[in-house]
């Protein structure tokens, strides 16, 4: 077989990184049949370029989805509401054939380290859309800003209608509070 005829293989790492996908994914997939892969002598998997470029066309950036749950104390995460949320969300991306990308939680505000993250994700094209259940989870402070700012990379922020007891219990944390907690949080 001549070299221009050899199919180039890459590691689950760069593949999962074109797709947007976490590698236990693209593992997942491969188990599955969902992609084809080869196995090297110590046994890692190897998957052809050729294969990814075929997965890329066929669900696009609009597809993957980063779903984005926040809860604004450690009571409510006793409680289960950041992990209802997350079901909730997924349970939404499952139903609509999105492909989730990173599944990110907080409690009190957005990290710097996940507003980064999901930054990244977007101005790379690697999302299409970011799943919440209120705009107010993005950011309490402003959201119609965050949400023009991800539109800005092309990025969708949908809401997903969830309507759960415990929200009712979220705390009221007045203006001057919310800004002082995020800037001790991202340590400015």
């Amino acid at each position: 077989m001549s070299a221009e005829n050899e199919e180039r293989y890459i590691t689950a790492k760069q593949a999962a990184r074109m797709l947007g996908v976490h590698p236990v994914t693209l593992y997942r997939w491969a188990k599955e049949g969902k992609i084809r892969f080869i196995k090297t002598p110590s046994g890692r998997l190897r998957y052809p370029l050729s294969e990814i470029e075929r997965l890329k066309s066929s669900f696009g950036g609009n597809r993957n989805v980063v779903l984005y749950a926040r809860v604004s104390d450690e009571e409510l995460v006793r409680r289960g509401l950041l992990d209802r949320q997350v079901r909730v969300l997924k349970d939404h991306a499952e139903q609509r054939g999105y492909n989730v990308v990173e599944v990110i939680k907080d409690v009190s505000l957005m990290g710097k380290k996940n507003l980064v993250k999901i930054i990244n994700l977007a101005i790379t094209g690697r999302i299409g859309k970011i799943l919440v259940v209120g705009l107010d989870r993005l950011f309490p402070v402003f959201p119609e800003v965050f949400k023009d700012i991800f539109s800005s990379f092309g990025v969708e922020v949908e809401i997903v209608e969830f309507n759960d007891p415990d929200m009712a219990l979220e705390k009221k944390i007045g203006l001057i509070d919310l800004i002082t907690e995020y800037l001790r949080k991202i340590k400015i």
